[in-house]
């Protein structure tokens, strides 16, 4: 095969399924464990990484089976990496479904899946009060609090 050399005959052109990874919300690179949660509503970058060894012959990563955009990058260097980054926003609605990241290479294909977790965005609660007051003439003219409610 052009580009691959044979090692105790062993072809050497394999990949390597390295990592989901995440930047979350303060910017901050971080593996995908067994208990990420995603906060409903927000924007976050999966990434999914490969390492290869032919610079021939370069791995196509796809999630959910071409159903989710993904934009592909190539890392030069002694080994090769392919990444794929994915613009997810959770919704709650997702709590429950599989990610899965599909690189293939060479006629194999390789998987890996992760169960999300969403955490759901916290509520905003506005209270608003009304207070009448009337005020009853008498001598001193103070206001009287008749009603608050809220």
């Amino acid at each position: 095969m052009p580009g691959c050399s044979l090692t105790l005959g062993l072809l050497a052109c394999i990949v390597l399924l390295n990592s989901l990874s995440y930047t979350d919300v303060s910017g901050i690179h971080k593996d995908i464990m067994i208990d990420t949660e995603f906060l409903e509503g927000v924007e976050t970058d999966i990434v999914c990484s490969v390492m290869y060894k032919c610079p021939g012959d370069r791995p196509y990563i796809t999630w959910n089976g071409g159903q989710l955009p993904g934009s592909m990058s190539f890392v030069p260097g002694a080994q090769q990496e392919a990444r794929s980054t994915l613009k997810f926003t959770a919704r709650a609605t997702d709590h429950g479904k599989v990610l899965t990241c599909f690189v293939e290479f060479k006629g194999s294909v390789q998987t890996e899946r992760i169960t999300l977790k969403v955490r759901p965005k916290p509520l905003l609660v506005v209270v608003l009060c009304m207070l009448i007051v009337i005020t009853i003439p008498t001598l001193n003219s103070l206001p009287l609090l008749k009603h608050c409610f809220c």
